[in-house]
Formats: C-alpha cells, sequence, structure tokens
C-alpha cells in the first residue's frame, strides 16, 4: 500500500466515523422526540377527556345564572314589607313576624323569618300561603302550626291564628 492509498482509506474511515456519529446522535434526537410525542399524545388524551365535564359545567353555569336571576338581591327589610303587602292582597293580618336566623350556603344565605297571620278561615289561609309560595322573590313555608282563635280586629272577625316559620334566600355576590 501506498501512502496514497492509506490517505484515501483514512479520509474514508474518518468519513463513514463522521456519518456513524450523526447518526447516532440523529437516532438519540429522535428517541427523545418519540418519547416527547408520547407524553404530548398521553396529555392530549387527558385533556380531550376533561372536555365533556367541562361543558357540562358550563351548562350548570348557565342555568345556575338561569336562576340566579330569579332570586333577587333583596334587603331583609324588603321581605317583611313584601309578606305584609301579600297578607293584606289575601285578607290576613299579620300580628307579629320577626327574623329567626339564617343559614350560609357557599352560593346563597337563607334566612327565616316566624309570623303569626289572623285569618277569616282556611280559604284565607290558602290565599295567603299560595301567593306568598308563587312570588318571585321565592318564598318557602317550612311549618305551618293552625290555632282556633277567634278576634275581632278592624271590624273583622278573625277565626283563626297561624304561626308560619318562612325562609327566602339571598344569593351572594
Amino acid at each position: 500500500m501506498h501512502l496514497a492509498d492509506i490517505e484515501q482509506w483514512k479520509n474514508k474511515a474518518l468519513n463513514l466515523g463522521i456519518i456513524i456519529l450523526a447518526f447516532v446522535i440523529a437516532f438519540n434526537i429522535y428517541k427523545e422526540q418519540a418519547k416527547e410525542i408520547a407524553v404530548l399524545n398521553e396529555k392530549k388524551d387527558s385533556e380531550s377527556k376533561k372536555i365533556p365535564v367541562l361543558n357540562e359545567i358550563a351548562q350548570w353555569e348557565k342555568k345556575l345564572s338561569v336562576y340566579k336571576g330569579f332570586i333577587d338581591n333583596k334587603e331583609i327589610s324588603s321581605v317583611m314589607n313584601t309578606v305584609s303587602n301579600i297578607a293584606e292582597d289575601s285578607a290576613a293580618k299579620i300580628t307579629s313576624i320577626r327574623p329567626a336566623g339564617s343559614a350560609d350556603y357557599p352560593l346563597y344565605t337563607k334566612y327565616s323569618f316566624s309570623l303569626t297571620v289572623l285569618v277569616e278561615g282556611y280559604h284565607a289561609l290558602g290565599r295567603f300561603t299560595s301567593k306568598l309560595e308563587s312570588h318571585s322573590n321565592i318564598y318557602n313555608i317550612d311549618s305551618v302550626v293552625i290555632r282556633q282563635q277567634v278576634t275581632q280586629q278592624d271590624g273583622k272577625v278573625y277565626k283563626m291564628a297561624v304561626d308560619l316559620n318562612i325562609s327566602t334566600v339571598f344569593m351572594k355576590n
């Protein structure tokens, strides 16, 4: 072998070594990228499973906002005024009304009231409770105790005294 042949094989071996080294580097880069793609595919699958849940949450939020519109942000004094007006429209007479406590919940606060109402009979009581529970401010009757008690006030004869516990809700801001 001549020096020229050795030089030619040396250049070929060097080129082959560079090619093998480049191939090893490229293979390692490919392996790392393949791992990253697998991780990204797993994340994509995980996130795509969350989409239906998020859509359901969005639907519930829409429903909640609709219900929230029905429940006014009102003041406690306006509750007492509203209940008094309902009683007056129903031929019932409120003899006492007082707050009976509150209960805090994450989205709203429930306020309870105790009241005593005088009515002429069951029909008047029915009108009062019907108007109260169908009012747009959402009032619930939690308990009712009816007592026969003949009372005369303002020229009217009331045959029953009714003790009611009612409640309403106030949305939190």
